[in-house]
């Protein structure tokens, strides 16, 4: 058994990821890449437990919680994390990764060993042979669908799911096989997401302030005493972080600056007026990070070849300049708004429990009132999540082909054609997480739809994808709302309480009130929602930067050899899109970045 841990200086203190040791309590023996929330509390538990933990660093903390809980303590850690225990005293190998998934962990099984890495570069090249690719792990990067997969983008180098626990026990059946190996990782899921009980009985007009009181202890843990900065736009979710730290009765303990982008006063991404409204509010600077000069696919070799999932992220070069500001700002915390819209929702999918139970006049009052009048919104909205997914599946088997019943199912762009087999083995896979991690906790729609934007792995994804770019620019990314605290309180409110006709997340709101400015917290219903999306912004550096992305790649494909692209359509639906036809879009960007991560790939394992 060996360990070890790298960190850059930067990441060493306390209140990052802790110093680059390996911590020990009694037998237990621990690596880790983690932020540990609630430390003095935790530190308590310990102690009371009977294990005084070295230090408060997360290392330490989760040595010592290994080795007082084993297992459990999964169940008592707030925090973003990824570790790696070796507990000599019963001679297993524990791994886990935290429900949210921000830090990442891959594991490879090679000549009778387990290796394990914080990412999979250094797996890949573990016996000096690089394995092939793995068109199965690729279609997932090419669809942005990890789902109930463990694959990467290379055969036999698997990631970790989050919220998952990876067991190697020395002790238990020690001849078991894994293709011909002498070890066997057991690999089970730990978290689901679930409802706060005590939150639930909570009376409506109490709601509001528990909302504001875990949001404001979820921003506070996650501020070291130096200060952090904040991502802001003038969206609810970012504002409303500003206005649980700063609105509170007590002045908050560190700074936090405000980092916000400046686009066009005309673009629809400008928000300025409610970030100079929350700014003024608490008397606070805003650090603007000018966007004229950000390109979308404007990113180096160097940085496509060392990212950790092929496709990136479509919007890298503006967090990598928010990652920068923050530097440039003395601090290495920068906290976003991502996850607002995963927790605090109100799905308008309860159309279908309406139709289940027979409460057609409900069901009426709900679609009228928010302005639907289309027979296609109360098909994909009301009929369909309604009918049992046994029937569908049904259906599906005597049309012969699929039907997107899941949430997380969507139609194939055309240019991606992956064979029959392949493209099937994912979906039942997919299924089959989903009906373990929702449909067996959860019988109502909207509390599926919940569940599942609370725990599906693409939403992980993502913040891995934005926590690795950040940290490669010297910054460590958190984020407030994928808080279990937060989570399970969500989870638990009725959904009357989280959606009202012409208003998005009213719950959120009421309980920024006193603590934001009516401005900012006010319905933003004028003819559509004002959310601030930057699509104007990206489609113009999209039409005007393509071209010569593409001059790149005037060598043959290599996902067109890996039989899951056919270039000549993709060149088609390009051309649609520059004319106007905007369908497909993201994944044209997606293809277009697997592809060239792929080249620098096989350019590196060349030496070019």
């Amino acid at each position: 058994m060996a360990l070890g841990v790298v960190r850059d200086r930067w990441e060493t203190p306390d209140t990052v990821a802790g110093p680059a040791r390996i911590a020990r309590c009694g037998p237990v023996f621990l690596v880790s890449d983690a932020a540990v929330y609630g430390t003095e509390e935790l530190g308590q538990s310990l102690e009371r437990a009977g294990c005084r933990p070295a230090s408060l660093a997360p290392p330490e903390l989760l040595a010592a919680a290994v080795r007082i809980w084993g297992k459990r303590c999964l169940e008592r850690i707030e925090g973003d994390y990824a570790f790696v225990a070796w507990d000599a005293s019963t001679r297993t190998l524990l791994a886990a990764r935290d429900p949210f998934g921000t830090r990442t962990l891959f594991f490879r099984a090679i000549d009778g060993s387990v290796f394990v890495s914080s990412t999979p570069h250094p797996l890949v090249e573990l016996d000096g042979v690089v394995p092939p690719f793995d068109p199965g792990g690729l279609l997932r990067s090419l669809v942005m669908q990890p789902g109930g997969s463990r694959a990467t983008a290379w055969e036999g180098v698997r990631e970790l799911p989050p919220g998952h626990l990876l067991e190697v026990s020395l002790e238990e059946n020690p001849t078991a096989q894994l293709d011909g190996h002498a070890l066997r990782p057991r690999i089970r899921r730990f978290w689901f997401p679930a409802a706060d009980p005590g939150m639930g009985a909570l009376a409506s007009d109490a709601a509001p302030g528990a909302l504001a009181h875990r949001l404001q202890r979820a921003v506070a843990d996650r501020i070291p005493e130096v200060g952090a900065a904040l991502a802001m736009s003038g969206g609810y979710d970012s504002t409303a972080l500003a206005g649980a730290y700063f609105g509170g009765k007590a002045p908050p303990p560190s700074p936090l600056h405000i980092l916000s982008f400046r686009y066009h006063r005309d673009d629809p991404a400008n928000e300025d007026e409610y970030v100079n409204a929350v700014a003024r509010a608490f008397g606070l600077p805003i650090h603007w990070v000018e966007t004229d000069y950000l390109g979308l696919l404007d990113r180096s070799p160097q940085q496509i070849e060392r990212r950790l999932f092929p496709e990136g992220h479509i919007h890298e070069s503006q967090n990598r300049a928010l990652a920068r500001a923050a530097r440039e700002r003395g601090v290495r915390v920068l906290l976003n708004g991502n996850g607002g819209d995963n927790m605090i929702f109100g799905p308008i999918q309860v159309m279908g429990d309406l139709l289940r139970q027979g409460r057609w006049f409900a069901l009426r009052r709900f679609f009228r009132s928010r302005g639907y009048g289309r027979w296609g919104t109360f098909r994909d909205f009301a009929l369909r999540p309604a009918v049992p997914l046994p029937f569908l599946d049904a259906v599906e088997r005597l049309r012969g082909r699929p039907i997107n019943s899941r949430p997380f199912e969507q139609p194939l762009p055309p240019w991606i054609t992956p064979p029959d087999e392949l493209l099937g083995e994912m979906r039942r896979l997919d299924r089959t997480a989903y009906a373990e991690a929702v449909l067996a906790n959860h019988g109502r729609v909207e509390r599926r739809l919940r569940a599942w934007s609370a725990s599906d792995p693409m939403f992980a994804r993502v913040c891995a994808s934005l926590f690795d770019l950040a940290r490669d620019e010297g910054v460590e990314l958190r984020f407030p709302f994928y808080d279990g605290r937060i989570v399970s309180f969500a989870l638990a409110r009725p959904i009357e309480e989280m959606t009202r006709p012409g208003e998005l997340k009213p719950l959120l709101r009421d309980s920024m009130k006193e603590r934001l400015p009516d401005q900012v917290i006010a319905p933003r219903l004028e003819g559509k929602w004002k959310t601030g999306m930057i699509v104007e912004y990206s489609r113009k550096r999209f039409r005007t930067e393509i071209g010569g992305r593409l001059s790149a790649l005037d060598q043959p494909w290599i996902l067109e050899e890996l039989g899951l692209v056919s270039p000549r359509t993709y060149q088609s639906r390009l051309t649609a899109n520059l004319a106007g036809d905007h369908s497909w879009e993201v994944h044209l960007i997606t293809t277009l970045a697997v592809e060239e991560w792929l080249q620098r790939q096989v350019g590196r394992q060349a030496g070019g």
